[in-house]
């Protein structure tokens, strides 16, 4: 019972990130990714993954966590904080 919610809140998640990066794709502002939120995803997919021993959760978590941590040096250049964002974007 357990690991089919996990994987319905996996289903759901990957859902809302398709959506927003749709979403995002017709905007005219080119944002790269944001390599610390994989980052964070990843170590938190990662420790709710492993105690469940639920292998997808974790190994995705892991794949986010390396991309995250491969990047570090792009952590700060999509930074946004929320009184730079405009109406649509808080919205969104």
């Amino acid at each position: 019972m357990i690991e089919w919610s996990i994987l319905a809140i996996i289903i759901l998640l990957l859902a809302a990130a398709i959506f927003v990066t749709i979403k995002y794709s017709k905007n005219k502002s080119k944002k790269g990714p944001d390599y610390y939120a994989f980052f964070l995803i990843g170590i938190i997919w990662l420790a709710i993954g492993i105690p469940f021993n639920n292998v997808p959760l974790w190994a995705l978590g892991l794949v986010f966590f390396i991309v995250g941590l491969a990047n570090k040096k792009k952590w700060k250049s999509n930074k946004v904080k929320w009184k730079d964002l405009d109406k649509k974007e808080k919205k969104l």
